[in-house]
């Protein structure tokens, strides 16, 4: 499961970083909910709820206590997204690569 659970973040977050739809803020790649779950929802091996829950209990998100989101400031804007960490995708790619 955790070897899926990787592979899966790595496409998503390496589509997410040539998309022009997100931000890239202080190490993080900020991207709408909506967004992020159409990824999510191409592989229904696991529900896209659980995913990101996974995610959130590994570190790999940012998300407010009880949520998979985060309260962000956008442009002057307060809005909830996804908070991707950035330097876990580049970890995980590394290590991914040295096998």
């Amino acid at each position: 499961m955790i070897d899926t659970l990787i592979t899966e973040y790595i496409a998503v977050v390496g589509y997410l970083k040539k998309s022009e739809e997100v931000i890239i803020k202080k190490g993080f790649l900020i991207a709408s909910k909506t967004l992020v779950t159409k990824l999510l929802d191409k592989n229904a091996y696991e529900t896209t709820e659980n995913k990101l829950i996974a995610w959130r209990g590994l570190g790999w998100i940012d998300a407010d206590q009880d949520r998979l989101t985060k309260r962000v400031s956008i442009n002057g804007q307060t809005t909830t997204a996804i908070k991707i960490k950035i330097s876990v995708y580049d970890m995980l790619i590394k290590w991914t690569e040295e096998d």
